[in-house]
């Protein structure tokens, strides 16, 4: 028996050590593929090359309509990782219920998520990122696919296609369509407890999964300008207290404002209504479903919303909604990339994940700053530590090596493992990271993206570390994670 042991032992070894001397001999002749990009020049230069296997991929997105003509064979959807990225309906166990290609995905029940697959990082630097299916000796494991309790690998992950909302009577969190996203609450309390509530390996979106959808972005755009490639994301819509009910209304499902107020608002957009702008007294998340500029003689505009009649008073404030995505845009883009309707208005899709940027801000968790000096860790486990105060023990933390800018303004440059803003040099709407950087002292913690008004500062590079994890907003939002 133990000689049967042994011979198994042996020959496990045997055919691993097989598989590496291929590897090697498949990495030294240049045999495997592997996609990478390089930037020069930053932070004046934005677009970089695409080098090794992707230096001849295209990258198609689709620009206020669905384009249905085949893909060309260049695009790099083709290609390993993106050519595995997909969407599915998953139970809490990470069983998937129906794929988002099969027959009647929407009625099945289940978390809509995104399965990335593992790749390996070749470690260059930051500007020369470039992924391979298989491990060499310059490649490092991404900490998104590491099991820190197991001290494993993962073949996969599941991230949430959208950001989430809460279970109806339950205290933990899901992703569905539809369904007005859970804000306005805390991430430390709230957000991170709801959920872990999912279920055994479920967390926040943390900063893990943001460094390697950093180098995905990265690679299939060849651009830090998330914004030009893919689409703005909902950030040019209205908070403005001036946009006012003019006359008012009784038990009706329509509101009057201005024609000046009504031009900028749509048909098919979310909004609300309240006593002031951020107030939503009167009503919350409806869709406007009629549009009726030149209302009266005295230059109104008649807005109709669905649901429930209401009162509105002279002086209330219309101001937009987060933009919720229709079944049918969803199924429309699928895993493309794009968006559907007006630039700067509608959710912008990344290979079926939605809302990277733009519409309300993601706590992203495991990282944090002291007066500019950041802290991060990624392990999960970790995460209940950072609290609404500074961690006690900052040594359950890794200090970052770089000291992050300590003021405001569009970032130049990131810098780092994980990489993270290090200068606000030479950083505009179109250089640098084409993002925004805010910051405040004291303890901070992260959210990222952009909210609904706020213009060319949304990207995927905007990083704002000025809230502490208590804070509550309805413009701050969480993304499911799940780990198997």
């Amino acid at each position: 028996m133990a000689e049967n042991i042994l011979n198994l032992a042996t020959y496990e070894q045997m055919e691993e050590l097989v598989k590496q001397m291929t590897l090697l001999r498949q990495y030294t002749m240049g045999e495997l593929e592997a996609l990478g990009v390089e930037f020069t020049a930053m932070p004046a230069t934005v677009t970089g090359t695409r080098t090794l296997d992707a230096s001849s991929s295209t990258l198609r997105v689709n620009a206020g309509s669905m384009n249905t003509d085949p893909y060309p064979t260049t695009d790099i959807r083709y290609k390993f990782p993106f050519n595995e990225i997909r969407t599915a309906k998953i139970t809490a166990d990470f069983e998937v219920v129906r794929w988002i290609d099969e027959p009647d995905f929407l009625d099945a029940d289940g978390i809509i998520a995104v399965r990335l697959s593992k790749a390996y990082i070749d470690v260059r630097d930051i500007y020369n990122p470039v992924l391979r299916r298989d491990k060499t000796p310059d490649c490092i494991l991404p900490p998104l696919f590491y099991d820190y309790e197991t001290q494993s690998e993962r073949d996969y992950v599941w991230v949430g296609a959208d950001k989430s909302v809460k279970v109806l009577g339950e205290n933990k969190l899901t992703c569905a369509l539809g369904e007005a996203y859970y804000t306005n609450v805390r991430e430390d309390t709230v957000l991170r407890p709801y959920s872990e509530a999912v279920g055994d390996g479920w967390s926040q979106a943390d900063i893990a999964l943001r460094d390697y959808l950093r180098i995905l972005i990265l690679i299939a755009g060849a651009s830090h300008n998330t914004q030009a490639v893919f689409g703005r994301g909902v950030c040019d819509l209205r908070y403005n207290a001036s946009d006012v009910v003019t006359v008012e209304t009784l038990t009706s499902n329509f509101v009057v404002v201005s024609d000046a107020t009504g031009a900028l608002y749509n048909v098919n957009e979310w909004v609300n209504l309240g006593n002031a702008v951020g107030n939503t007294g009167k009503f919350a998340q409806r869709k406007i479903t009629l549009k009726e500029a030149n209302y009266d003689t005295l230059g109104n505009t008649r807005i109709t919303v669905d649901g429930a009649v209401f009162t509105s008073s002279v002086g209330n404030v219309l101001w937009h909604a987060p933009q919720l995505i229709s079944d049918e845009d969803f199924m429309a883009m699928g895993n493309e990339c794009g968006y559907i309707g007006t630039d700067g208005r509608v959710p912008v899709s990344f290979f079926g994940i939605w809302n990277l940027w733009g519409n309300v801000w993601e706590w992203c968790d495991g990282f944090f700053h002291v007066d500019s000096v950041p802290y991060f860790t990624y392990d999960p486990s970790k995460y209940s530590l950072i609290g609404a105060s500074q961690p006690a023990d900052l040594s359950q933390f890794t200090q970052h090596s770089v000291v992050m800018p300590s003021s405001n303004g569009y970032c130049g440059q990131f810098a780092g493992t994980p990489a993270i803003p290090s200068t606000l040099s030479g950083g505009s709407d179109s250089a640098g990271m084409c993002d925004y950087f805010y910051t405040a002292s004291g303890y901070r913690a992260l959210r990222v993206g952009g909210s609904l008004a706020d213009g060319s500062f949304a990207g995927f590079f905007a990083w704002y570390v000025d809230s502490t994890p208590s804070s509550a907003s309805w413009t701050i939002g969480s993304r499911l994670l799940g780990r198997p």
